[in-house]
């Protein structure tokens, strides 16, 4: 062919290689910033939570604290307002000591008062619930811990209910019980172990199960799991299932541990479904 024909086939083909580059470059351009906004809001959410998790630590913790102190204050309370009442009755009118024992009963009543409101904290609102779809929340939760399961080695498998799993909630609250959940899994287990997630319909109810095969529970610890402040763990301070328990029977909801020793750990919990998903499951 003519050398003419030639040239202006080469130029061609460049052009389209140069095309093709710069197509590349610009699939590649705004892959990264989707993956950009994604990190953005992943970023925030993530800050909410632990933002969360502070608040609600921080408030639980107090409040566990006055409970306690209310236990440890209320029998001698008791007492020393007992005994002044039954001396101030066996002595006569014109005693002179019915002054001093007036003001230990006085007092003694004041100590009660505080160890009654101590003993029945306020109850606050935990923030606005709203309809909520289980198996999407799980699936934030797990994609909120994928990374540090994928440097442990760890398989995380979520395996969701076919049709939507409705219930009423508070999405922060949920999201942190299912995160500390999966934590300890992963605390839990090695390399190479896998931790289940399933989330389906029970009767009458929507439910997340959680099962791993790490190392298991022994039953003994098992017993006093959701006990303030239990801990086996050096570090840790005892009140992360606890308050996980707490928050699922905030919404009406139960949890359920189930483990042995070389066994692996399975945690079911279940809540309550909307009413037109009740009707649908029925």
């Amino acid at each position: 062919p003519p050398r003419s024909t030639l040239s202006s086939s080469s130029a061609a083909s460049d052009v389209y290689k140069r095309q093709l580059y710069f197509r590349q470059i610009e699939t590649i351009m705004n892959r990264m910033s989707r993956d950009r906004d994604k990190i953005t809001v992943f970023s925030r959410e993530l800050l909410e939570l632990n933002r969360d998790i502070e608040s609600i630590v921080s408030e639980r913790t107090r409040v566990e604290m006055g409970l306690r102190f209310a236990h440890e204050i209320r029998n001698p309370a008791m007492i020393i307002g007992g005994l002044a009442r039954r001396m101030d009755k066996n002595l006569p009118e014109e005693s002179p000591e019915r002054e001093r024992l007036k003001q230990i009963m006085d007092q003694s009543e004041k100590l009660e008062t505080l160890v009654g409101m101590l003993d029945k904290p306020e109850q606050k609102s935990s923030g606005k619930f709203e309809a909520l779809e289980l198996s999407a929340l799980v699936e934030d939760v797990i994609t909120i811990v994928q990374d540090e399961a994928d440097r442990k080695g760890i398989i995380i498998i979520l395996d969701r209910a076919p049709s939507p799993l409705t219930f009423q909630g508070n999405r922060h609250l949920i999201k942190i019980a299912f995160m500390h959940i999966l934590r300890n899994g992963l605390e839990a287990c090695a390399s190479g172990d896998t931790i289940q997630v399933v989330t389906e319909a029970g009767e009458r109810t929507v439910m997340a199960k959680f099962e791993d095969n790490g190392p298991g529970i022994p039953q003994e610890i098992v017993d006093h799991i959701f006990d303030p402040f239990f801990t086996t763990r050096e570090g840790s301070t005892g009140i992360g299932l606890p308050y996980v328990k707490q928050i699922i029977e905030e919404h009406n909801g139960s949890i359920v541990i189930s483990s042995s020793r070389n066994t692996g750990t399975s945690i079911v919990i279940s809540l309550p479904p909307l009413l037109g998903e009740l009707s649908r499951q029925e």
